[in-house]
């Protein structure tokens, strides 16, 4: 059985909080058991709901290359987001992650929590599907710890202007955001839990949140603080972090659970 995880929401305190138990807890990072490298930076502005520590994570890819993942558990890091694959941006065709049979099994051989993603490029409700029917056949029925994430991005080029070429090209963020359901919805008849990938930063090449705000959304946001007034269930902090086990930089996240898986 999947393990469940409860999205928090991520606020401006207003108020004095304290305690557990249904009232909110200000948690102040870097905690004493984290590595250097691995700790965000988190202020008494931030509070989550929650009376077990936020766990510190990567994502990875192909991108990668070859990974310690011993190395990587070693560094007081709790799970890894890994790519399942992606389509093409520009022929649309469909493809698994050079690195995710290695990168799935040596996350589980090290004891770490396990969630994918998949590199959108769907231009329609009937892509969206076609991506979430590949996702399921990689998996094969493979249990995760962590959600499936569905991961559309824009595609740009120098000065962030979109590239014509990519076939997204003409896709509206409330399109995507449409997109993004009927993938969730797909995988979520299949027994597996979903999230989003939505980027703050740029919030004009990912999916519309006001169109998924009842979903688990992963947030990318570098801000020292990502303050914001809607539920965020995991959260990428910094595109180039350094973990033990990994050759160059890598992303690095929090997950706010209520529960520890």
């Amino acid at each position: 059985m999947k393990r469940i995880l409860c999205i928090i929401t991520l606020f401006i305190i207003i108020l004095s909080l304290s305690g557990c138990g249904g009232t909110a807890s200000v948690e102040v990072f870097p905690s004493p058991e984290a590595s250097p490298s691995a700790s965000p930076t988190l202020y008494p502005e931030v509070s989550y709901e929650s009376c077990s520590k936020p766990l510190i994570g990567i994502d990875v890819s192909a991108w990668q290359g070859d990974i310690d993942w011993k190395a990587v558990s070693e560094d007081n890091i709790d799970f890894a987001i890994i790519r399942l694959g992606y389509r093409g941006y520009i022929e649309g065709i469909l493809h698994t992650d050079d690195c995710f049979e290695q990168n799935i099994r040596g996350a589980e051989a090290a004891g770490l929590l396990r969630g994918v993603y998949f590199f959108s490029q769907a231009d329609s409700e009937e892509s969206a599907a076609e991506e979430a029917e590949y996702v399921i056949g990689v998996l094969k029925g493979d249990e995760l710890e962590l959600p499936v994430v569905f991961d559309w991005e824009h595609i740009t080029a120098e000065k962030g202007k979109l590239r014509k070429d990519a076939i997204t090209y003409n896709t509206k963020p409330e399109e995507a955001a449409t997109y993004a359901k009927v993938f969730c919805r797909a995988l979520e008849k299949e027994g597996y839990e979903t999230a989003v990938y939505i980027s703050l930063d740029a919030p004009e090449l990912s999916p519309d949140i006001s169109v998924i705000e009842d979903t688990r959304l992963w947030l990318a946001d570098l801000n020292d603080v990502p303050i914001r007034d809607f539920d965020v269930w995991c959260w990428q902090y910094d595109a180039h972090g350094s973990v033990k086990g990994v050759n160059g930089d890598v992303d690095l996240n929090v997950l706010f659970a209520m529960e520890n898986p």
